[in-house]
């Protein structure tokens, strides 16, 4: 059965505004918020604190639904092409999430469970002009984990892939940059189904975010509400568990045995509790001496 995992994208203080910060926690000294181990602020998305309720709604119906969660943290070394004193804010940015320092730490009110499962991006010390693969959490990967016995690094796509995921939602910072990125990645290399949370994300300016969203659009992702989500989403696991109670009705029904008032009933509860018509029972079954059961009987050849 196809899985779906919530991917939460760079979440971490450094992305944070000051006065996120200063609301979590009010009682720090100014001193103490001077120190450059702060970590909040450092490449501020405005409104990103806003994120983490909407975040944290999520992760409960992932939780609920039985979907797969998932972090990205963008963990840049000291020394980079990434950074410069005189940012460009295109292809250079101020320091910030430094590996190991404090603004590369989530967000600390992010309620994740400890089934979660982090990956880290843009861990390269670039020169200049160097490909810079931290935009997306497409790129990212486990940092603690290798396999095979070539120590290969076990990437998010890669982990997402074993496990049969094949639809992804996203939330996290920023809309424009690494969110968006990591959507149309997933989108267009995996040719998963994507879906953006739009309360859970912001974008660093209302220009580039809406030419990201306009992207989306011709990419085929979905972009929605936290609320309308889980509601869709609580319609389709209730669909399924009906779907899977019904199928248990079903296969109780065979239980005893292959008489044509077995099989008659079989059929009839395919369309009872599933809608099924006798050809789209015969073509989900899953036993082949039931299937050839079924079908003599349908075809009025059964001794």
């Amino acid at each position: 059965m196809e899985k779906s995992a919530l991917i939460i994208v760079d979440a971490q203080r450094g992305f944070m505004p000051l006065e996120e910060g200063r609301r979590v926690w009010p009682n720090l000294s100014d001193d103490e918020r001077q120190k450059p181990n702060y970590g909040w602020g450092e490449l501020p998305v405005p409104d990103g604190g806003e994120i983490i309720n909407p975040v944290n709604r999520l992760v409960a119906a992932s939780i609920q639904f039985g979907h797969l969660i998932a972090t990205t943290q963008d963990w840049h070394p000291s020394n980079t092409a990434h950074f410069s004193d005189k940012p460009d804010y295109q292809t250079t940015w101020p320091r910030h999430c430094v590996a190991g320092w404090s603004g590369a730490e989530l967000h600390p009110n992010l309620a994740l469970p400890a089934s979660s499962e982090r990956f880290v991006k843009g861990t390269e010390e670039l020169k200049p002009g160097q490909e810079d693969t931290s935009y997306s959490g497409y790129n990212a990967f486990a940092p603690n984990i290798v396999i095979g016995f070539g120590n290969k690094r076990l990437t998010l796509p890669y982990f997402l892939e074993q496990r049969d995921v094949r639809k992804v939602i996203i939330g996290g910072l920023a809309l424009d940059y690494c969110v968006g990125q990591t959507a149309l990645d997933f989108r267009q290399k995996a040719d998963m189904d994507v879906t953006v949370i739009s309360d859970a994300t912001r974008p660093v300016a209302s220009e580039t975010g809406e030419a990201m969203l306009e992207q989306f659009r011709e990419a085929g992702i979905s972009y929605t509400d936290s609320e309308t989500w889980i509601r869709e989403q609580s319609k389709l696991d209730i669909q399924q568990q009906n779907s899977d109670n019904a199928r248990y009705e079903i296969t109780d029904i065979l239980s005893d045995s292959l008489t044509p008032r077995g099989i008659g009933q079989w059929l009839q509860a395919h369309n009872r509790l599933l809608g099924q018509t006798p050809a789209e029972a015969l073509a989900d079954g899953r036993d082949e001496e039931v299937q050839a059961a079924a079908q003599a009987f349908v075809d009025g050849s059964y001794i």
